[in-house]
């Protein structure tokens, strides 16, 4: 709540709004409380301003050495990427989003299922992060997305582009504070969910099989069966 503040008479001034909250979440600011005793000075006037607007606490920050573990090194960031020209790394199943043009149709026929030529360049690209947002309310739940957050926050500070998603959201490419807040609010007014599919799965996992890699923050559920091969952590 506002401190009381005493005015002169036609004086304007502007004062901090200081809330303390408990939990993440969505929260309205409350009531301001105006009294004058102006023109004599004997008795107090009252008005109550209701605002309007409203504030997002993110989730808190938790020390935990595994996420310095995942936070740490730029060795972990990928370094291939599929460009036409260049020299083949590989084969690999194709993606939706796939050029044509690099399917290797001998190898195709072979395994019954459309191959692609896999390039190599040096380069970076965003670390996929998936939290499994499955489960219960309630503590377990609330340390969980307190994990993802800590873990987003990590990786951006120390210069890692990341890309985050859920169940039902999967959010574009971020490598600053400001990029990473609507993930971050997110977070703070996700709930949990039943669902074992979703469109915020889907484009991780397609993302983390073309970039060879990524992370798993795991739930209460266990991983889906569909899961790709990535790093797995258990929060």
């Amino acid at each position: 709540m506002p401190s009381a503040q005493e005015m002169a008479p036609g004086e304007s001034r502007s004062f901090p709004y200081l809330a303390q909250v408990e939990t993440r979440g969505l929260y309205c600011f409350g009531a301001v409380h105006l009294i004058t005793r102006f023109p004599f000075g004997l008795f107090e006037k009252v008005r109550i301003i209701h605002l309007e607007t409203s504030f997002i606490a993110y989730p808190g920050l938790k020390g935990i050495s595994q996420l310095s573990a995942l936070a740490s090194g730029r060795d972990r960031i990928g370094t291939k990427k599929w460009r036409w020209g260049e020299e083949v790394l590989g084969l690999r199943p194709a993606l939706h989003e796939d050029d044509h043009r690099f399917i290797h149709w001998r190898t195709s026929a072979r395994m019954g299922q459309l191959m692609v030529k896999e390039f190599v360049e040096e380069i970076e690209y965003p670390r996929p992060i998936f939290f499994d947002n499955r489960g219960n309310e309630g503590e377990r739940f609330e340390q969980a997305v307190e994990v993802a957050a800590s873990l987003l926050r990590r990786l951006v500070h120390s210069g890692v582009a990341v890309t985050f998603a859920t169940w039902d959201n999967h959010f574009r490419p971020m490598a600053s504070v400001e990029e990473m807040k609507s993930a971050l609010r997110h977070l703070a007014l996700i709930s949990p969910t039943k669902k074992t599919i979703g469109e915020g799965f889907e484009s991780w996992r397609s993302r983390t099989i073309k970039e060879g890699g990524g992370v798993f923050l795991r739930g209460e559920a266990l991983p889906p069966s569909s899961l790709p091969p990535c790093e797995v952590v258990q929060v």
